[in-house]
């Protein structure tokens, strides 16, 4: 007698991380964003000591709020945020980043543009032995420091 595919299951299926790797192969993802999904959606679960059909909204908040003051970059709290946005809605079934759930991505970190001293841009000008080079960096100084009128011009 046949058996049902409906009714086979094996350890595999049943684990959490295997489904997310293999919905991410379907999809086409690199293999270094499927790493980092299944190493943070690990973590998440780790942290939250919980399995993965008992978390709550609240324990992503939390995760949230304890990778923000570990000093992690937005860049990766973003990224966090996407692996369990990925496995929460596309394998879970659950839904705990829409408007009404109030999960939200942290605001873009600003960098101020780097400015060089006088005397690097006259160790980058001296350090190079092409006259064509000399007079690009001495060019794009000379027309930064025109339009900006800045103080270490």
């Amino acid at each position: 007698m046949a058996t049902s595919t409906r009714n086979r299951t094996t350890a595999i299926s049943r684990e959490p991380m295997f489904n997310l790797a293999q919905e991410m192969n379907i999809f086409n993802f690199s293999q270094k964003t499927i790493k980092a999904y299944l190493y943070y959606n690990k973590e998440f679960l780790r942290f939250a000591n919980k399995f993965s059909d008992d978390i709550n909204k609240q324990d992503i908040k939390d995760y949230l709020e304890y990778l923000y003051r570990g000093g992690r970059s937005t860049a990766t709290i973003n990224l966090v945020i996407n692996s369990l946005k990925f496995y929460y809605s596309k394998i879970m079934r659950r839904n705990f980043f829409s408007e009404n759930f109030g999960i939200k991505r942290p605001k873009k970190e600003k960098n101020p543009p780097a400015i060089l001293s006088k005397q690097e841009i006259a160790g980058m000008i001296n350090a190079s032995h092409n006259l064509k080079h000399k007079i690009i960096v001495q060019v794009l100084h000379t027309s930064v420091c025109g339009f900006q009128n800045l103080e270490i011009c």
